[in-house]
């Protein structure tokens, strides 16, 4: 598969590559062996180590390095960069898997000075829905894919004292939806791991729901993906699922380039109609004006 970006959409993963088999700390090589008898165990180790493990979690939290780092992380540096997920979608309140889903949130960064935390995202997103048996494309009466899209979503990120504050907009017409939060969004770290965790209440004139993001960022050096994302939602049924809720939950990961995606998702986007918008993240904000219109 493609090359990742170098460097969150999970938790095994991660617990895997902090206790993986070969990995040794300092408290590990200090013990009693039954061959000498010697104790070269040092107390101060164990609580050094124990106390880099412990989590921190902090309401808001932010600061500058913090906020360049969920920057960086979330849309990348300048060029296109392409979140690719899987999940599924479940019934609520039964848990029973009705559909796979597979979908890819792409964007770019504009950012007018970087002395100034201030960050314009340029985004779109879709999400197919897979049968959970054959994982076939998920049709219509009419023949055409059931998907969930967004042809652009713009976000402008700032730092307010310890707050992380988005503005986001979407939609077009008498159905353009914005939203303003960040109080609520927690910083946690474990060791070098940081995780930057925002919900996010959905109360637009097209649905109301409510959704949580987890935006993993492991340090450099760590087995690749560096940059992960858990997702979770629960919303209204879509049409063809009929009447109800659901839960949506998915992992994320990133690529810089559209052609490093996996093929199933490539495939998608270049045989289904119409869905070719989603080779390349919107390249300005007169393009996201326009499809506001």
């Amino acid at each position: 598969m493609g090359r990742f970006l170098a460097v969150v959409f999970f938790a095994a993963a991660i617990i895997g590559t902090m206790v993986s088999a070969g990995t040794t700390y300092a408290a590990d090589t200090n013990f009693t062996t039954a061959t000498t008898g010697t104790n070269d165990y040092k107390e101060e180790d164990a609580i050094d180590r124990d106390a880099r493990l412990t989590p921190t979690v902090t309401r808001n939290g932010f600061d500058r390095e913090t906020f360049e780092e969920f920057v960086e992380m979330r849309i990348g540096t300048g060029d296109p960069i392409y979140w690719y997920g899987l999940g599924v979608i479940s019934s609520y309140p039964d848990g029973k898997i009705l559909a796979r889903l597979e979908g890819v949130d792409l964007g770019r960064l504009h950012r007018p000075d970087p002395n100034v935390p201030l960050a314009h995202m340029y985004t779109r997103k879709f999400i197919v829905f897979r049968d959970p048996e054959t994982n076939e494309l998920m049709r219509d009466e009419t023949g055409k894919i059931n998907f969930r899209s967004f042809d652009y979503q713009y976000f402008t990120a700032s730092l307010d004292g310890d707050v992380l504050r988005l503005d986001i907009e979407s939609g077009s017409g008498d159905k353009l939806f914005k939203f303003s939060g960040g109080e609520e969004n927690e910083v946690r770290k474990v060791g070098d791991l940081t995780v930057i965790t925002m919900p996010v209440p959905i109360n637009s004139p097209v649905v109301q729901a409510w959704e949580k993001y987890d935006f993993l960022i492991l340090p450099e050096g760590s087995a690749e993906p560096r940059y992960q994302i858990v997702w979770a939602k629960y919303s209204p049924n879509f049409p063809w699922m009929g009447p109800g809720f659901n839960t949506q939950h998915a992992w994320l990961y990133r690529y810089d380039a559209y052609e490093d995606l996996p093929q199933s998702i490539r495939t998608v986007i270049e045989t289904e109609p119409g869905l070719d918008l989603w080779r390349e993240p919107p390249k300005d904000l007169d393009e996201i004006r326009e499809l506001q219109r």
